[in-house]
């Protein structure tokens, strides 16, 4: 089994990629995610997979989160307050 770090993992398309311990991309389905249910990495994640080789490249499947990393903190936004134009319309002011 191969350890690496979660470059970046795409939830919406169901890829991403892991750095290998020699630096190289190793591409990952969601399919190749061990578990039940929704299957998501995150950057930054210690995984543990089975690399092997493809016509497209090195790709990684049974892979095990071996590191979870907490979830990121929500956005902060600023408060938009709704006013009333004169002519009764409402606008969104900053």
């Amino acid at each position: 089994m191969a350890k690496g770090t979660v470059k970046w993992f795409d939830p919406k398309k169901g890829f991403g990629f892991v750095i290998n311990a020699d630096g190289q991309d190793v591409f990952v389905h969601y399919t190749s995610i061990d578990g039940d249910g929704f299957r998501c990495l995150r950057s930054g994640q210690v995984v543990e997979y089975e690399e092997y080789s493809s016509d497209k490249g090195l790709q990684g499947k049974g892979v095990q989160i071996l590191d979870l990393k907490p979830a990121p903190e929500p956005v902060k936004t600023r408060p938009v307050t709704v006013k009333k134009s004169p002519s009764g319309n409402r606008r969104a002011r900053k």
